[in-house]
């Protein structure tokens, strides 16, 4: 564990009552991973506040912003030294074309740490990775390790799988209930997709924005250093000025 990322761990749960951590505490804690966070959207600020609080005493910045991903926000405190990313993503909700099917207000059941940060119980966790992570409209069945790590944490704390689960559409609903048995659930995640395509087709704003939106977001600077196992390549002065020109956030 990092002391570091602790705080920030701490200091983001401190900037709103809304914020929880969501999955991934152990490689948040030791730098190895990115912090996967939740907020409704008029917390964001807040939430970017106490990102720049941290990074301005802890030598690092400048904190950068990105809103190409939908119903979320991504924060990227850079570390001059290295060119490398603290990446702090904030989830407002999670679409499946153009269909929501999963928000920060669903997440009920988060425990304050004794290290005094904020996240989802081990079942909840397990929901929302399914949903958040394993769940990609036509990818494959995940590796036998890691279904049975989705399997252990949910019967491990079934109150708090219930509760997130308690949430989600009958279908994905369905699926978790598959997962706690032990088999991966392609044809309900399969019926979910499809619901979710038939909803979005009835309301296609969202849909429509998602796809206006995709050449922008494949293109953003700070999204390919993300994926660039959060390395800025090249100038550092120069992506942070092309982030910026992409990117203008008043507050950051």
């Amino acid at each position: 564990m990092l002391p570091d990322r602790l705080d920030l761990l701490c200091r983001l749960t401190s900037s709103t009552p809304t914020w929880t951590l969501v999955k991934g505490a152990s490689s948040a804690l030791n730098g190895r991973g990115d912090i996967d966070g939740a907020a409704p959207t008029d917390d964001w600020d807040r939430v970017s506040n106490a990102c720049l609080a941290w990074a301005a005493e802890t030598g690092r910045g400048p904190v950068l912003a990105c809103d190409h991903i939908p119903g979320s926000l991504v924060l990227a405190v850079v570390e001059p030294a290295t060119k490398q990313i603290v990446q702090v993503d904030v989830l407002d909700h999670r679409q499946v074309h153009g269909t929501t099917v999963l928000r920060a207000t669903d997440f009920l059941n988060a425990t304050l740490e004794r290290d005094g940060y904020r996240r989802l119980s081990p079942g909840a966790e397990a929901v929302a990775r399914v949903v958040l992570d394993e769940f990609r409209p036509g990818a494959p069945a995940i590796a036998a390790g890691s279904l049975a790590e989705l399997r252990a944490l949910l019967l491990d704390d079934p109150d708090g799988a219930r509760a997130l689960s308690n949430r989600l559409a009958p279908r994905f609903q369905a699926s978790i209930r598959a997962v706690a048995a032990g088999t991966w659930p392609r044809t309900s995640l399969l019926a979910a997709e499809v619901a979710c395509l038939l909803e979005g087709l009835r309301r296609p704003l969202p849909l429509v924005a998602r796809m206006v939106a995709a050449p922008g977001r494949r293109a953003c600077p700070l999204l390919k250093a993300l994926a660039n196992e959060r390395t800025v390549a090249g100038d550092l002065g120069d992506w942070i000025d092309a982030v910026r020109r992409i990117h203008p956030h008043p507050r950051l």
